[in-house]
C-alpha cells in the first residue's frame, strides 16, 4: 500500500493500492512503429530483452511468427505485458547486419 497525504491536512494520510505487477512491461523492452516494423528504442539493463539479445536500433519484423506489418503498437505491448511471467515470446528482429529470431521470457519487473 502507498501512503498518500491529503489536502495540506498535517498527519492525515490515505492509503492506496500499489499499482498490479501486471501493469508493468514483463520484456523490459521500449518499441516505436516503423515502416518496417517496431524498432527497439531502449531496453532495461538486465531484462529479459537484453537477455535475449536485443538493443535499440533493433527493429522488431514478426512477433511468434506474425508479420508485424499485420499488427498495431498497442497488440504488440499487449502481447509483451499480459501473459503470465514464464510465457514466451518469439521475436524476428533485423539489426543493421543480420535478421535473426530471437525468444523473451517474459517475467515481472517491478
Amino acid at each position: 500500500m502507498r501512503r498518500r497525504g491529503r489536502g495540506g491536512k498535517k498527519g492525515s494520510r490515505n492509503l492506496s493500492p500499489l499499482p498490479s505487477p501486471d501493469a508493468y512491461d514483463r520484456a523490459g523492452l521500449w518499441l516505436n512503429r516503423t515502416d518496417a516494423g517496431f524498432q527497439v528504442m531502449d531496453v532495461v539493463a538486465a531484462g529479459p530483452a537484453t537477455e535475449a539479445g536485443l538493443k535499440a536500433g533493433d527493429i522488431i519484423v514478426a512477433v511468434d511468427g506474425q508479420p508485424a506489418k499485420e499488427l498495431l503498437l498497442p497488440d504488440v505491448r499487449t502481447r509483451l505485458k499480459e501473459p503470465s511471467p514464464g510465457a514466451r515470446v518469439r521475436l524476428t528482429v533485423r539489426s543493421e547486419k543480420e535478421s535473426r529470431e530471437v525468444v523473451v521470457v517474459l517475467r515481472d519487473l517491478v
